[in-house]
């Protein structure tokens, strides 16, 4: 670690680091919906892979990569029911067509189901007109958004049952949009298995795009759900983390893969525009490793004190999509030549008449770097003759 010079306290405020934010849950079921074959492979490794139905269509024009294109009349995923005590789901819809009408969810176009007739402990998540609709039931009760998910583009949905709270809420772009009380915090296992895309119990389908489907077993909070909203495909868990300071001048970044990439892309400078505009097509000075397998770079030479420096990962997929999935831009600062000295305190056992201690430390009498000979922007004992 490169020196760096420190002024000694004569008194100091004890310094109180900051715990580290806790990382958000992992999903129970991740569909890309990248590809489109007899089964749908569940990406978060819990093995709950579904099975498509019907008309569904791969799009090439996913949130992510590619998304499954749903045609409102009898296409839908279905698997075996994930969860059913507290839960998020959460997914990226582009609708244009709004979704049945109705008061409650199980009336709108499903978009995840897991229902059953008559009053029982089931739920369903709907795009109900141009809201979106988050029912529970036994009570019946839904929770309505006040914000429009039917917008002809992408939006972040995520629909939240928490038992412990008693509240079932929905979220549109990681924001809470409304939320209401639901008393029954029994399991919602009536309906042994979910669709997505679909109420089939009623015919009632979704229509649009659907992209990210992740489900969780667990009320997420909105710091988590931001989070979910992050394609899996890209690197996370990254060092220095995002926005850190002090950071040493000879640090090396590290970060966690992604789920499918073969080989990372690092773009890494000085100035945030650049960085998130490079490209393989458009280096620009910025790329600083293409294809490389590891998930660590030493950046050349050692880093400017006190600089802030900007950097990207972007994951590439295996052959033979070859995808490159284009990362966030993160920031750190490195550390600084040098680090200003505050909270001093200077005592002294006796002082003459305005030359008291603190004069030593107020920078009375300093210009740059020169000290006058002003008796009075010095400290003067008060025996001193």
């Amino acid at each position: 670690m490169a020196k760096k010079w420190v002024v000694v306290h004569l008194a100091m405020a004890a310094a109180v680091l900051a715990p580290c934010a806790a990382q958000g849950a992992d999903p129970i079921v991740y569909y890309t919906l990248d590809d489109l074959g007899a089964v749908m492979a569940d990406k978060s490794g819990h093995g709950h892979d579904g099975t498509p139905h019907g008309g569904l269509k791969l799009n090439d024009d996913g949130y992510v990569n590619k998304c499954f294109a749903f045609n409102g009349t009898d296409s839908y995923v279905e698997l075996p029911r994930p969860v059913q005590d507290s839960f998020t789901l959460t997914a990226w819809i582009n609708a244009s067509v709004a979704g049945r009408a109705g008061a409650q969810a199980y009336e709108g176009s499903g978009i995840f189901w897991s229902d059953v007739a008559g009053v029982a402990n089931d739920y369903v998540v709907a795009a109900l007109g141009t809201k979106l609709s988050f029912f529970c039931g036994n009570p019946d009760t839904s929770v309505n958004s006040n914000g429009d998910v039917v917008t002809g583009k992408w939006v972040h949905i995520a629909a939240v049952r928490d038992t412990k709270a008693r509240t079932i809420s929905v979220y549109i772009n990681g924001k809470l949009d409304n939320t209401v009380s639901h008393s029954n915090v029994a399991a919602l296992n009536a309906q042994q298995v979910m669709a997505i895309g679909g109420n089939t119990l009623d015919g009632r389908y979704f229509t649009g795009l659907i992209d990210e489907v992740k489900i969780y077993d667990a009320a997420l909070t909105a710091a988590e759900i931001q989070s979910s909203m992050k394609s899996l495909s890209l690197a996370i868990n990254v060092s220095p983390a995002n926005g850190a300071m002090d950071v040493p001048r000879d640090t090396t970044l590290n970060w966690k893969a992604g789920q499918y990439p073969a080989t990372h892309d690092v773009y890494f400078g000085a100035v945030a525009a650049d960085v998130n505009n490079a490209s393989r097509t458009n280096p620009a000075g910025i790329l600083a490793s293409q294809g490389q397998a590891d998930t660590t770079f030493d950046p050349p030479g050692s880093l400017v004190y006190g600089q802030t420096y900007y950097w990207r990962i972007d994951e590439v997929n295996k052959s033979p999509d070859n995808t490159i999935n284009k990362g966030e831009v993160w920031f750190f600062t490195a550390e600084p030549y040098g680090y200003p000295i505050t909270s001093i305190t200077a005592t002294a056992s006796s002082s003459a008449a305005s030359m008291g201690p603190e004069k030593t430390i107020d920078g009375s009498g300093l210009t740059g770097d020169l000290h006058g000979t002003e008796g009075t922007t010095m400290w003067l004992s008060g025996g001193a003759k």
